[in-house]
C-alpha cells in the first residue's frame, strides 16, 4: 500500500491588529501602582510615629544628663569648654596634611619593625632606670670602657652611627625630608 502524503501550506493567519490601549485605563493602572507603593511606605514608617512622639522627651533627658555632668566637672575644677577646645585643636593638628604625611612615613619606615621596636623598648627601660648618674671625666670615661655592658652599648651605637652615616651620604635623610615637606593633602588621597 502506498501512502500518499498531502502537503498543505499552512500559512499563519495574521493576528488581528491590537487595539491601542485605553489611555484612561493605563493612567488608572499607574495610579494604582503608585498608591500601592505609597501604602507600602506608610506601613513601613508607621512605627516611627511612636518614636517621633517620644523623641523630644529623650532629647530633654540627654540634655539634662549632659548639663549635670558639666556641672559636676565644673565643681571638680575641670573647665569643660577649655578641654573641648583642646580636643578640637588636637584633632586639627593631628589631621593637618603634614602630620598625616609624617605619620604615613613613620608607618612606612622601618621604625615599626619588631627588631626596631625591641631596641626602642630596651632603650626606654634604660632611660627609665639609669641608676646613679655621677659626673665622669675623661679618665672615668676611659675606665668605663672596660665594662662589658658599656662596650656592648658603644658597639651598638657605633653600628647605628655607621649605617646612619651611609644614609646621610646617600641623601636618604634629605629625600625623606623633601618628601614630607612637599607632600600635599591631595597626594594623600591618591592610590599608592
Amino acid at each position: 500500500m502506498t501512502a500518499t502524503r498531502v502537503t498543505t501550506s499552512a500559512r499563519p493567519t495574521p493576528a488581528p491588529e491590537p487595539h491601542p490601549p485605553d489611555p484612561v485605563l493605563a493612567a488608572l493602572e499607574r495610579i494604582e501602582r503608585r498608591l500601592a507603593a505609597v501604602e507600602q511606605v506608610a506601613r513601613a514608617i508607621a512605627p516611627l510615629a511612636g518614636v517621633a512622639e517620644t523623641l523630644p522627651g529623650a532629647v530633654a533627658v540627654a540634655a539634662d544628663t549632659l548639663d549635670g555632668l558639666a556641672a559636676r566637672l565644673g565643681a571638680a575644677g575641670i573647665d569643660l569648654d577649655a578641654r573641648m577646645m583642646a580636643v578640637l585643636r588636637a584633632v586639627e593638628v593631628a589631621t593637618a596634611p603634614r602630620a598625616v604625611n609624617g605619620l604615613a612615613s613613620l608607618v612606612e619606615s622601618h621604625l615599626l619593625e619588631p627588631s626596631a621596636l625591641a631596641v626602642v623598648s630596651q632603650l626606654a627601660v634604660a632611660l627609665a632606670t639609669p641608676g646613679e648618674a655621677t659626673p665622669v671625666g675623661p679618665w672615668g670615661a676611659l675606665k668605663a670602657l672596660r665594662d662589658p655592658d658599656v662596650q656592648r652599648a658603644l658597639g651598638f651605637a657605633l653600628a647605628i652611627a655607621r649605617t646612619f652615616g651611609q644614609q646621610l651620604a646617600a641623601g636618604g635623610v634629605d629625600a625623606c625630608r623633601d618628601r614630607l615637606d612637599g607632600a600635599s593633602h591631595a597626594r594623600l588621597l591618591e592610590a599608592p
